[in-house]
């Protein structure tokens, strides 16, 4: 990529580039430590706990069905905190600020904001089934899903 213009073309095909943003409605991500939280194949670490908030709402001009009311929603979510993790957690906070984890699912009676195809481990046991560790392969997995939406 390079600027032209103040716009970014490609060096290749010389289209104009436009970093992928997606349709999440507005929310607040935060993370913390927690030292009472073990992940079972990182007990040696601490835990990073993150937190997406998401008020109700009414769904934006750029949502299918714009203008209907969707719920809010509070998620959790754990890294271990360590150097991979701390680095995972970064590329989170890119992909959560263009946009690119949470969407609104259509529900019967009103409709709700749901992951999108982003894996996040919401529970600290119970392995990959319930979303949970261990799963010795989730860190590579993240990394290469966040990759896949132009997140490195």
């Amino acid at each position: 990529m390079v600027k032209v213009r103040g716009e970014l073309k490609c060096l290749i095909y010389e289209k104009e580039y436009k970093p992928t943003q997606g349709k999440q409605s507005k929310g607040k991500m935060t993370s913390s430590i927690d030292k009472t939280i073990h992940i079972p194949e990182y007990d040696k670490f601490t835990t990073t706990v993150i937190k997406y908030t998401f008020n109700e709402g009414i769904r934006a001009e750029c949502h299918p069905h714009p203008g209907m009311k969707y719920k809010g929603e509070l998620f959790t979510a754990y890294l271990p905190n360590n150097k991979e993790g701390s680095q995972l957690l970064n590329l989170l906070k890119k992909a959560f600020d263009k946009g690119l984890l949470f969407g609104i699912a259509p529900r019967e009676i009103l409709d709700t904001i749901d992951w999108k195809d982003i894996d996040h481990k919401t529970s600290v046991t119970g392995g990959p089934e319930i979303n949970g560790y261990p799963d010795p392969d989730y860190l590579k997995r993240l990394r290469q899903q966040l990759a896949s939406k132009g997140i490195k």
